[in-house]
């Protein structure tokens, strides 16, 4: 496989590599929780074994969608930005949703269909009994139609996304509002939204924007200060012991996690300045990874599922069940990654070429 047909493609043409490694942070947190998750059901013995618990999160995977939204948040704010602050090229808003629908929209609809069809041809599940769901995570509606459930029926991590799109859509508004402030009245703004918002207890009754528009914001606040001080900022290794002491608290999600935006917060802002914790996260196979999250987040869950289901159960391959967990993690590993990268190369990576759908060579849309 050429390794070059599993990096993104950007509009720009221009990738913020160190952001891509936190993307894989995000993406290594949230599946390596759900492998734990389903393996404390599948095989509840390992429960005797709690010092390992740190590993895999304690099987918390929230801190992973903490940092996808604070990346989110990061990343749709710059533009903005540089047109509101920096008096740069003005953002289109019509060229700003045309962008995610065409990029975001054709992979989403096609690992809903392809879910749709297992849990129904392939599963133990009706049609009639599914269907509802399935439309309502078609139009990012789940948790509002179905408020009742915690999690999108056809694929539970679907509900990030669903929260994603709302703040696709209020992000030029939200932009709008902020950015038009000076410089220090919306980064006070923004600081009492990421410290206060929380506290406030808004609610729409299902999970919304509303319960995570800090994280978001969060992001926002990391984008105003990158812009002005990633030249006036020296690098050094202080940022790197931060960074990593960092890494490793937020990463067990569980102890200090009411401190969850300011870890993300300095994830986000100081990796440009370490050294090392850069590099590692600028290291090829860790950023292009990380640019196949999309991919890989939405069908993590389900290949994890299934395989336990059909493969895993009852299966042992040592006496010692750390060793059996560890193969066990090992081969999922290697299953997700192959099955997500021949989704990237074939659905996902052909969305992020402009204006795709006018291409007549299919060998220049899906191999260049």
């Amino acid at each position: 496989m050429n390794i070059h047909l599993l990096e993104r493609v950007t509009s720009s043409g221009k990738i913020i590599k160190y952001i891509d490694g936190l993307r894989f942070v995000a993406l290594a947190n949230a599946f390596i929780c759900h492998f734990f998750a389903n393996h404390l059901v599948n095989f509840p013995e390992i429960k005797e074994y709690s010092y390992i618990f740190p590993l895999f999160a304690n099987g918390i995977g929230h801190p992973g969608v903490y940092l996808f939204f604070g990346i989110s948040g990061f990343i749709l704010s710059l533009p903005f930005i540089k047109q509101y602050v920096y008096e740069g090229k003005k953002v289109s808003i019509k060229d700003y949703f045309l962008r995610r629908l065409t990029r975001l929209e054709p992979p989403y609809i096609v690992q809903l269909v392809l879910f749709l069809f297992i849990s129904t041809v392939l599963g133990n599940k009706s049609i009639q009994e599914i269907f509802p769901n399935f439309l309502a995570s078609l139009f990012y509606v789940h948790k509002i139609v179905f408020s009742e459930d915690r999690y999108p029926l056809i694929n539970i991590v679907l509900w990030t996304l669903e929260i994603e799109v709302q703040f696709y859509i209020l992000a030029p508004l939200l932009s709008l509002v902020i950015f038009k402030l000076p410089k220090w009245v919306r980064r006070a703004l923004m600081f009492g939204i990421v410290a206060f918002w929380p506290l406030l207890g808004i609610d729409a009754g299902f999970h919304s924007i509303l319960n995570y528009l800090h994280c978001f914001i969060n992001g926002f606040l990391v984008a105003d200060l990158s812009l002005e001080y990633s030249n006036k900022i020296k690098s050094s290794y202080v940022f790197d012991i931060l960074c990593v002491i960092t890494f490793v608290i937020f990463w067990q999600g569980n102890v200090w996690m009411e401190f969850y935006l300011l870890y993300v917060f300095i994830l986000l802002f100081f990796t440009q300045f370490s050294i090392l914790w850069k590099k590692l996260m600028e290291f090829r196979p860790v950023y292009i990874i990380g640019g196949m999250c999309y991919t890989i987040y939405m069908l993590h869950h389900k290949i994890i599922y299934m395989f336990f289901g059909m493969f895993f159960k009852g299966k042992e391959f040592f006496g010692d069940p750390i060793y059996n967990l560890f193969t066990r993690l090992i081969i999922i590993s290697i299953i997700t990654f192959l099955i997500s990268a021949v989704f990237f190369i074939f659905v996902e990576r052909p969305t992020m070429k402009k204006q795709w759908w006018k291409y007549r060579d299919l060998k220049k849309l899906f191999f260049e």
